[in-house]
């Protein structure tokens, strides 16, 4: 065997290391109780916002016989010489855009030619489209039998 100057008691630990063991313990327990609560609220059940109120749109039952009614006053003011052919293609691009703004509730009334096709308003579109040239043409000669027949074609086709 050994020398007794081999033989080397135990360590004794510093006093300080008998407050980690007691607060490394508080922390572990603090984290699984923290932990359990931030899992319940988690997991309870939150209850969703009411859902918005949606009205849906409801077109005037007569906005077809109104824009027949206003396409027809445009024809009469135009064989009585009232408006030119430039004034008759603008009134009735602002008919047929009202006609579209009442039955979709889209506002077509100031809209541009791509704003229209973009919003699901095409028939508009292509019929104002075949009025702008004669509603900026600089002395319009064309008659408005054509543009009379489009309008009413445009309306027939929604009412």
């Amino acid at each position: 065997m050994g020398d007794i100057d081999d033989y080397f008691p135990p360590q004794v630990y510093e006093w300080a290391w008998w407050l980690v063991l007691p607060i490394f313990l508080l922390l572990l327990v603090a984290w699984i109780i923290l932990s359990r609560i931030i899992a319940r609220r988690a997991a309870r059940p939150v209850e969703a916002p009411p859902a918005p109120v949606v009205k849906r749109y409801v077109p005037p039952p007569d906005a077809g016989a109104k824009a027949f009614a206003r396409i027809d006053r445009v024809r009469r003011r135009f064989a009585e010489g009232e408006i030119d052919t430039r004034d008759a293609h603008i009134e009735l691009s602002e008919i047929v855009r009202e006609f579209g703004y009442q039955r979709t509730g889209i506002d077509a009334r100031s809209m541009t030619l791509e704003e229209l096709r973009e919003s699901r308003l095409v028939p508009i579109a292509d019929a104002v489209s075949g009025w702008y040239p004669i509603a900026f043409a600089p002395d319009p000669d064309e008659g408005i039998d054509r543009a009379l027949d489009t309008a009413r074609g445009t309306v027939q086709a929604w009412s």
